[in-house]
C-alpha cells in the first residue's frame, strides 16, 4: 500500500520519479559492498551515526545493510535543511533520526546545528536511541515514551517478529509481550521541556496516529503559523 501511494505520486508529479529512481541508486551503491551482519546485539553506522540493531529481524537487518525505506528516506532529504527541527513519533531503533541528526548538523557561517527530538515506548529500542543520542548530543534528544492525546499509562503490545509492528492497543491483552508504556501530549512535552518548535514531523506509531496528532494539534499550529504556511485542516 506504500509502495502503491508512492507511485501515485509520481504520476500526479512526474519529477518524483527521478527522486525515487536516485534513492534506490543510493541505497543500491550504499550496499553493494556492505558485510552482512549478524547477531541480536550489533553496533552498525547508518548515516555516519551509531545504532544497536537486532540482525536477526528482518526489518532492523534492512536498516543495518542501509536499505530500509528508501522512499520514506528520499522524502525526508528532499524535506529537512541543515538548522531544522525534526520530531521522529515512533522512532523505533532510530534508523531515520540517524539520518536526521546527519542532515540537520550540518553547519554553515550563518546556520545554526538543527534538533532532532525522538519518541519510542518500548523499552527494547532504549539501548540504540541512547546510543544514538549518546554520539550526537550536540543534535539529539530522546524521550522513551509514546505520543497521544492525554498523559496516561497504556498497553503496548509488543511484536516478537517484527518490532516494527509494536503499537498500543486499546486494552490489556494476556500476552508475555504486552506491557505498560507511558504516553503523553506533544504539546504538553514541548511546553514541560523547553523544546523547539518542529519543522518536520515524521510520525508511525501503527494506528495510534489520531490520538497523536490531537496531542500535537497545538504545536501543528504555532509552526505552522511561524513558518507562514497554512496548517492542515
Amino acid at each position: 500500500m506504500r509502495v502503491a501511494h508512492y507511485l501515485r505520486q509520481a504520476v500526479l508529479h512526474p519529477p518524483l520519479l527521478w527522486h525515487y529512481a536516485g534513492a534506490y541508486s543510493r541505497i543500491t551503491a550504499r550496499n553493494l559492498f556492505r558485510k552482512s551482519p549478524s547477531g541480536k546485539r550489533a553496533e552498525i553506522s547508518c548515516f555516519g551515526q551509531p545504532l544497536i540493531l537486532d540482525c536477526t529481524e528482518p526489518m532492523q537487518l534492512s536498516m543495518a545493510h542501509g536499505t530500509y525505506s528508501p522512499l520514506i528516506e528520499c522524502s525526508l532529504r528532499r524535506a529537512l535543511r541543515p538548522g531544522d527541527v525534526f520530531f521522529d513519533v515512533g522512532a523505533h531503533a532510530g534508523y531515520f533520526s540517524a539520518l536526521a541528526c546527519s542532515i540537520v548538523r550540518k553547519q554553515s557561517s550563518n546556520i545554526q546545528p538543527g534538533r532532532v527530538i525522538a519518541f519510542d515506548p518500548n523499552p527494547d529500542r532504549a539501548s540504540s536511541l541512547g546510543h544514538l543520542q549518546a554520539a550526537c548530543a550536540d543534535v539529539f534528544r530522546f524521550f522513551g515514551l509514546g505520543a497521544s492525546d492525554s498523559e496516561n499509562m497504556l498497553c503496548f503490545e509488543r511484536d516478537p517478529h517484527n518490532s516494527g509492528m509494536s503499537r498500543v492497543v486499546k486494552s490489556q491483552i494476556a500476552s508475555t509481550s504486552a506491557i505498560k508504556v507511558s504516553v503523553a501530549r506533544l504539546d504538553d512535552l514541548i511546553k514541560q521541556f523547553d523544546l523547539p518548535l518542529p519543522d518536520v514531523i515524521k510520525m508511525d506509531v501503527e494506528g495510534h496516529e489520531l490520538q497523536a496528532l490531537t496531542g500535537a494539534e497545538a504545536t501543528i499550529q504555532k509552526s505552522a503559523l511561524t513558518r507562514n504556511v497554512a496548517p492542515p485542516q
